[in-house]
């Protein structure tokens, strides 16, 4: 597993389009509770995710998770463009049916 979470999220995504591309799978979901003790060092904060998520109200922890949830929003829109670019018919396998 790459030590990155950016290099780590776009294989998981790669794994997730091929199968989508060969028509295999149409509906795709990756919800999760994140319950790890991994860190997100690209979002600027160093605590871990779940541990930062017990925040108890105090406002340093409640703004280094915020910061972590958005930095993972902020990998969405690779995969929304991998899926864009990746044709399916006469559309991509961005497009609804």
């Amino acid at each position: 597993m790459p030590e990155s979470f950016d290099e780590h999220i776009k294989l998981m995504w790669e794994c997730r389009r091929w199968p989508s591309g060969g028509h295999h799978s149409r509906f795709h979901a990756d919800v999760r509770h994140d319950v790890s003790l991994r860190n997100y060092p690209e979002s600027g904060v160093s605590t871990a995710n779940h541990a930062a998520s017990h925040h108890g109200g105090l406002s340093k922890r409640v703004e280094d998770w915020a910061k972590i949830n958005r930095y993972h929003v902020q990998c969405l829109p690779y995969f929304l463009n991998k899926l864009k670019s990746t044709p399916d018919g006469d559309g991509n396998l961005l497009t609804t049916r």
